[in-house]
Parts: C-alpha cells; sequence; structure tokens
C-alpha cells in the first residue's frame, strides 16, 4: 500500500464512522448544542433578552431583561409577510435614556418609515442595552438574527471602555477560534458528547436569581481609568473584530445592516481623568495640574490669554494631557479661533485617561468596517458637527457628554432615514413625526421627562453621578430627586445627594437626608459620616459628635469617622481628645498626609511645639509642599518669633490654597506683629 493510502485509510474509516454517528443521533431526535445555546457565550435559550407569549402572539422583553438593562418592547411571533423588522442596537444612547424609548430614534424612525411605505407592516424594535459595548451587542445580534430581521441598526461606541473584566472573561472562556467552536456546536456529536459533561441549564422557573447576571443581562458600569496609547488601540482592535463578526453574521442570515459613528458633547464636557507619563517626577507633575487649574481659573475669568500661558506650561512637559487640551479648546473658541478650538477639544476627548466617548480612533473604525464589508455607513458624527456653532458638538444636542436630546434622536432618526429611503424630503419626515417644517434640531427647549417607570430610577441615578463627577453639582442633585421621586427608598442615592447639599453650603437639607437614610439604614456609615460632617458645618458640636460616635461604632477602623471625631475636638478646644482621634486616624490611614497635619497642631495647640514640629516634618519629608504641614511650621515660626520663615510658610500655603483660612489669618498676624511697635 502506498504511503498516501496509510494515511488517507484511517481519516476515511474514522470520518465514516463519525458520519455514521452523526446519522444515528439526527435520527434520534439529538439536537446540536447551536439550538440551545450561543456558541459565542450569549443569552442562552432559556434566558434571552426576547421572551415568546404564546397567548398574546408576540415576543416581548423578558422581566429580567427590562428591570434594568431593556426597553420593554414586543413584536409579533409571526413575522406577518408584509412586514419590515429592524432591530437597534447599541448602548444607553441607542436605549432613549434619559428621556424615555418614546423619544429614541428607534420611535422616530418607525413613524417615518411607516410613512413613507404605507403598504408595509414596519417594526422597529429598540434591543439597545444600558451599558453595552460591542463585545455585549456581538452576542445579542444571535439571538436578533433568529427573528428574521431586514435591518440592524448598529449605534455603538461610547462604551469600549465599560466592563473590561467581563470581555476578558468572554475571551478566556474561548480558548478556540470563533469560526470552530461554531461548527462544533452545530455538531450533534461534538453536542452529545458536551451534555454528558455538561448538563443542559436549568430551565427559566428553576433558574437561580442571578442567572441574568451570569449570562450577561446588565453590564456593571465600570470605566476603565489611566488608559493608556497601548490600551485605545487594544481595544480598537477588538472593536472592529466585534463590527466585522456582527456584519459577517447579518450577511450570512441575509440581513442589512446600518453603522452608525456617533457623536459625543466635546465642548461642554471636561475629560474624566488626565494622566501623565510614567517617567514624570512628582514636581513636575504637581506644577502641571496647577497649570490646569490655573487655565481653568483664567478661562472662567474670561481671560483666554492667560489661559492659553498656563497651557503652554503643560504643553512643555506633556502633549497628552486632557484637561489642558480641554482649556486649550475653551481658550481657542473665546479668542475667535474655532478649528483649532475643534482640534483641542478633540484631543481632549481622545486622550481622556477615563474615556467615556467614543474616540476618534473608534468612529474611524465604523468608518472603514462599512467600506470594507459594504454595510451602509450613515456618519452621525459628521451631520452633528453641520449643526453645532462652529461646528463643536455641545449642549445644543446633547442631554450631557452623549445622550442626545429630543432633537438629537429626531436628527439620528432623519439620517437614518435618509439612508434607509434614498429620500431628501425633509419636510415629508418631518411631517410623518407631527413636527413643523422648520424644526430645530439643537433646539435648546428641554425635552420631555423621562418615563415614570420606577426603572427609571437606576438611570437617574447613573446620570447624576456622571454629573457629579464633571462638577454639576446642581444638575446631578436634580437627578438624584428625580430618581427619588420615583423611588423614596433608594437610599444610595438620597445619601449621594446629601453630600452634594452638604457641598454646595446647605448643610441644614443634607443633615435631613442624612437622617432619613440612617432612619431605614442605621448601619450606612457614609451617611453617619456626612451626617457628622453636616452638624459639624452647621457649627452643632454636640451632635456632630454623637454622629461621628455613631460612625465609629459602625466600623471601629474607618479613618474618615475618626478624622471626622478629631476635628469635632479640635473645634471644640478639648485638644487631648482631639490629639487621640487623631493618632487612631493616622494608624488607621498612615499615608494621609493632612490628617498627619491635623495630628500635629492638636500636638502644637497643646503647647508641645519640638513634637509637632517633627510631625510636620515627616509629612514634608514626604511632600515638600502638603499644605497642612506648611500651616503648622508657620504657626510654629509665629509662636518662635520668626516673623520671616511664618510669612514664607504661610505665602506658599495661600500660593496653593488662596482660601486657606488658616494661612490667611496667620499672615495677618504676622503682619500686624511686624507693624507694632
Amino acid at each position: 500500500m502506498s504511503g498516501w493510502k496509510k494515511i488517507a485509510f484511517p481519516i476515511i474509516a474514522v470520518g465514516g464512522v463519525l458520519l455514521l454517528v452523526e446519522l444515528a443521533l439526527v435520527l434520534a431526535g439529538v439536537a446540536p448544542l447551536a439550538e440551545r445555546e450561543d456558541p459565542f457565550h450569549g443569552f442562552s435559550r432559556e434566558l434571552r433578552v426576547f421572551e415568546p407569549d404564546e397567548a398574546s402572539g408576540v415576543f416581548r422583553t423578558g422581566p429580567r431583561a427590562a428591570a434594568r438593562s431593556f426597553n420593554k418592547e414586543e413584536f409579533p411571533l409571526e413575522k406577518p409577510e408584509n412586514a419590515f423588522r429592524v432591530f437597534v442596537l447599541g448602548g444607553s444612547s441607542a436605549f432613549g435614556f434619559p428621556w424615555g424609548a418614546e423619544q429614541a430614534f428607534s420611535s422616530k424612525l418607525e413613524h417615518a418609515l411607516q410613512a413613507s411605505w404605507p403598504d408595509r407592516d414596519v417594526r422597529v424594535v429598540n434591543a439597545a442595552g444600558m451599558s453595552y459595548g460591542s463585545h455585549r451587542l456581538r452576542i445579542l445580534a444571535h439571538e436578533l438574527l433568529d427573528y428574521a430581521p431586514d435591518l440592524l441598526v448598529l449605534y455603538t461606541g461610547h462604551n469600549e471602555f465599560v466592563e473590561r473584566d467581563f470581555y476578558d472573561r468572554v475571551k478566556a472562556a474561548e480558548p478556540l477560534p470563533a469560526g470552530l467552536r461554531l461548527w462544533l456546536h452545530r455538531w450533534r456529536t461534538y453536542s452529545a458528547l458536551a451534555r454528558l459533561i455538561a448538563p443542559a441549564p436549568a430551565p427559566p422557573d428553576e433558574a437561580p436569581a442571578d442567572a441574568a447576571e451570569l449570562i450577561g443581562f446588565d453590564a456593571d458600569r465600570r470605566y476603565s481609568s489611566d488608559v493608556a496609547a497601548a490600551d485605545r488601540e487594544t481595544v480598537r482592535a477588538q472593536f472592529e473584530e466585534n463590527l466585522r463578526a456582527i456584519v459577517a453574521a447579518a450577511r450570512e442570515a441575509g440581513v442589512a445592516v446600518l453603522l452608525c459613528t456617533v457623536p459625543s458633547n466635546e465642548k461642554g464636557w471636561r475629560p474624566n481623568q488626565t494622566t501623565w507619563p510614567e517617567n514624570l517626577g512628582f514636581a513636575r507633575r504637581t506644577n502641571a495640574e496647577r497649570a490646569i487649574e490655573r487655565a481653568k481659573e483664567a478661562n472662567d475669568a474670561g481671560d483666554p490669554e492667560a489661559a492659553l500661558r498656563a497651557v503652554a506650561e503643560v504643553e512643555a512637559v506633556t502633549v497628552e494631557a486632557a484637561g489642558a487640551w480641554y482649556e486649550k479648546g475653551r481658550a481657542l473658541l473665546a479668542i475667535g479661533r474655532p478649528e483649532e478650538a475643534a482640534d483641542a477639544f478633540v484631543a481632549a476627548r481622545d486622550t481622556d485617561g477615563q474615556p467615556g466617548r467614543a474616540v476618534s480612533a473608534l468612529n474611524n473604525t465604523i468608518r472603514r468596517v462599512a467600506r470594507d464589508t459594504g454595510a451602509t455607513l450613515v456618519d452621525i458624527e459628521a451631520t452633528v458637527r453641520t449643526l453645532s456653532p462652529d461646528g463643536i458638538p455641545g449642549f445644543e444636542l446633547f442631554e450631557d457628554y452623549v445622550h442626545p436630546k429630543p432633537g438629537g434622536h429626531v436628527l439620528i432618526a432623519r439620517e437614518l432615514w435618509r439612508a434607509q429611503t434614498a429620500s431628501d424630503d425633509e419636510a415629508s419626515f418631518l411631517a410623518a413625526l407631527g413636527l413643523p417644517a422648520d424644526f430645530d434640531y439643537a433646539s435648546s427647549e428641554a425635552g420631555p421627562e423621562t418615563t415614570g417607570d420606577a426603572e427609571s430610577s437606576p438611570l437617574l441615578f447613573n446620570l447624576a453621578v456622571v454629573l457629579e463627577n464633571q462638577g454639576r453639582y446642581e444638575d446631578a442633585i436634580d437627578r438624584y430627586r428625580r430618581c427619588l421621586e420615583l423611588t423614596p427608598e433608594y437610599y444610595v442615592a438620597r445619601a449621594n445627594m446629601a453630600r452634594l447639599l452638604h457641598l454646595t453650603g446647605r448643610s441644614q437639607e443634607a443633615a435631613q437626608e442624612y437622617a432619613m437614610v440612617l432612619q431605614v439604614r442605621p448601619d450606612h456609615l457614609n451617611s453617619a459620616i456626612g451626617l457628622g460632617d453636616a452638624f459639624r458645618g452647621l457649627g452643632l458640636l454636640q451632635q456632630a459628635e454623637a454622629a461621628y460616635r455613631r460612625a465609629t461604632g459602625i466600623d471601629a477602623e474607618s479613618p474618615s469617622a475618626w478624622n471626622g471625631l478629631g476635628s469635632v475636638y479640635l473645634m471644640a478646644q478639648d485638644y487631648g481628645e482631639a490629639e487621640r482621634a487623631f493618632r487612631r486616624t493616622v494608624e488607621l490611614d498612615p499615608g494621609n498626609l493632612p490628617i498627619q497635619a491635623n495630628l500635629g497642631m492638636a500636638i502644637f495647640l497643646q503647647g508641645r511645639h519640638d513634637e509637632a514640629q517633627s510631625v510636620f516634618e515627616s509629612s514634608l519629608a514626604v511632600r515638600p509642599d502638603e499644605p497642612g504641614a506648611m500651616g503648622g511650621m508657620g504657626a510654629l515660626a509665629i509662636e518662635r518669633g520668626d516673623l520671616a520663615a511664618a510669612e514664607d510658610w504661610f505665602t506658599r500655603v495661600l500660593a496653593q490654597d488662596p482660601d486657606n483660612p488658616l494661612a490667611r489669618d496667620g499672615l495677618e498676624e504676622v503682619r500686624r506683629r511686624n507693624e507694632s511697635p
């Protein structure tokens, strides 16, 4: 027997046996795994986003999926012959947050297409998931393709840096290439063996309470921070892989795809985080951070030239500082250089160390994938620029950083309608929505309130957190209030609102809200500490002491609780108790230099000057410009009659913190003594 026959014969023999086994399994009614579960670790056949309701003849969003992540939608089990069925995939922007599904562009698109095609049964299903990135959409797309869609619309790109741990878990569970994995799931012999090794999951009635979380219904919204250039390229490559996989799966099923670029608020939204090169020393980084703050203050004061000078100091250190780019954009826009300002705002977004908006590389990837695959590109980002003043998107079309206002949703629907109908009859489009021919997409008028469903409260909470992180405290307080109107027992929202009320000088309101939290959650540590802070701000020292004591009872190892207690004793001039509280704080948080300065001040006020100096100097050895320690050294210098040294210390503190009361009072005391005969 020749050599090739020796090789071919066993292969043919094994193949024949496997074929016979496969035929036997077909006759036995063994279904392949691909009919029971998603080979891409998606939603199982038992737990899917859309569940059939045979009595009503519809698929509708399952209650677990609708609890937090998906809109309540439904569509017929049997697709009518004249139907045109569309599914919209994306994150919260496509979901319609915070306005509700009726204001989302999916709803507008449905009305417009139905008016254009009166002989067809048009249904546009909003299948966008809160905080969903392309890795989750890739999973979800396999379910949606089972429902015989005619079109998929992808509006995604903002959430690629969310939930990186989820993506890593999915990838770790995929040891085989996607094509081979899919083939195995369609092979009954493999499926039979897999069932023997891993039994089928429990049916819905027996599923564990957290089954939806296990299969990925709810995204855990955690943004990556300190994102470097290499990380961005990794995410971009994964994003491209996911888009191509979705388009390929749709094409195999004979479904058209519209790929949308995703715009964001550029001039109205600060970057979440400015990152710095690893080789940048502490002093240079500190100077750069202060320069960004000076640039912000100059812009706020209407002095763009001073802002540009401060930005130049940062640029001498690094060109990757998102905060500097943002302030540069503000300044350039103020002096009438909009094209340069636009570039600066884009750079601020693209270098954000905690990206929450689609960066340029992702939108360019969307354009490239559409070009390469033949999917239809709808360049929403380019359209938004044409309607934005100076071509720079801001709050005209956005509620916050990425979520369109109602007019923005109408605009997106218009562009999708145009792409699908090849029509430029804008008047007909607007008439289908009951809008005037002169409708202003970028109107600054407020949109409708959010939907009244209790399920909206987590969405409002998320938005409030984002607004708070941007320093927009009043807007955040408003969202927290609206959240609590829907769900009064949402104690975390109440505690967060109380904190902001205290920060904005409304300590009495803050104390009331914290007390309400503690009524329902007596062990809520942050509320006990917050209540102490509020009482301390009101000068109610006995009540503040009681609140902080309560906090130390909840958690005896909370540095914040002990520090608050020490601060109350310091204000009450009970310096011995203040020292004991601060010593406990330092034991719990030895690296906290401001707390060490508090300890030093408590020791100083008891007249133990040399010991206090030792505490202050130990802090300054770690950070030479620590304000609390410098202020303490200034106070020591006054006591020792060294007014020149005291003036130097206090001046250095005020250079960092112009409102520092100890430094202001200390400098005034130095001047008074210098003027005394």
